[in-house]
């Protein structure tokens, strides 16, 4: 139970907080879960100064917290009692995190704050309430989806694995509708993958199926965009995308659609495509450069993987 225990503040911490763990866990993965919880717990209160507020409110001082019995008495920490304080979105646009990361994305080489593919993650899995059937294609909305997304139901996470090839979600997604008409189908794309089956639109104006599409677009080829970035000293080569407008794209077949890029417009646009009767196509706009971890580089052993 005490290992179990600090598991889950371990967790609880790197949720609510989304500090980037990449420097703490090359530093304590070595250690023991309740060594690591409370190596965390310091490494938090020394860098984020919102956690530092928030244990001031419960008039605890960090540097008396020195064993595992010690930090069990610091307070949970909720998204009630800690995002209410200090909203995830605005620490991100204050600066005041070192990265906003949550380990899967960070802000590439631009260093700035952008909407990060798994706000769309966390947001769709509360919409649902983790009971649709979630359909990615190829690339960096795959890793970040199959990560973060949360699933309340079997049968319900669809993905190519590293067997498949951009262009899967759609027709995979038509298939998962007709075998699960009752559920809620989405399929989550890139820009580019989404381009490499787009005719299949005209397989959902013809047999009115329901499925809901949510386009992810950085403007680039992203995962091959990130290699070039990490390997090859960003030389960026037929990575840039220029797109069509997909939401008029869509319409040409019938199927509404909207595009958002503010993260305050997320929650309306995901409820009104959950609530729209038949197809529907959600364009989000994400930061250009986002990076995508953990990752194994090319020729390398798991033992080597890289997490920044």
């Amino acid at each position: 139970m005490e290992s179990q225990r600090s598991q889950q503040a371990l967790a609880a911490l790197h949720s609510f907080l989304n500090t980037p763990l990449d420097s703490v866990l090359s530093r304590h993965f070595d250690l023991a879960p309740d060594q690591a919880a409370l190596a965390l717990f310091h490494t938090v209160a020394a860098n984020v100064p919102a956690y530092r507020a928030f244990l001031a409110e419960h008039g605890i001082d960090p540097s008396a917290i020195q064993t595992f019995e010690d930090f069990k008495t610091v307070p949970a920490i909720t998204k009630q009692n800690y995002q209410s304080h200090y909203p995830l979105a605005d620490l991100c646009r204050d600066g005041q995190l070192a990265s906003c990361d949550f380990i899967a994305v960070s802000s590439g080489s631009t260093g700035q704050p952008t909407f990060w593919p798994r706000f769309i993650s966390d947001e769709l899995s509360i919409a649902t309430q983790g009971k649709a059937i979630v359909v990615t294609d190829v690339g960096q909305h795959q890793m970040v989806t199959c990560r973060y997304a949360k699933f309340n139901e079997t049968k319900s996470n669809i993905t190519s694995g590293g067997l498949g090839t951009m262009g899967f979600a759609l027709p995979a997604a038509i298939g998962a509708k007709f075998g699960a008409p009752k559920r809620t189908v989405v399929a989550i794309i890139g820009d580019g993958g989404f381009q490499m089956t787009i005719q299949e639109l005209g397989t959902i104006m013809q047999s009115g199926i329901d499925v809901k599409i949510i386009i992810l677009n950085n403007n680039f080829l992203g995962m091959v965009r990130q290699w070039q970035q990490l390997f090859h000293e960003k030389r960026y080569s037929f990575v840039d995308i220029t797109s069509p407008d997909f939401v008029q794209v869509a319409k040409g077949y019938h199927i509404e659609g909207r595009k958002v890029s503010e993260r305050d417009e997320l929650q309306r646009a995901l409820k009104e495509m959950l609530d729209h009767k038949g197809s529907y196509l959600l364009e989000v706009m994400v930061g250009k450069e986002n990076n995508v971890f953990p990752m194994v580089p090319q020729g390398c052993s798991v033992a080597e993987i890289r997490l920044k």
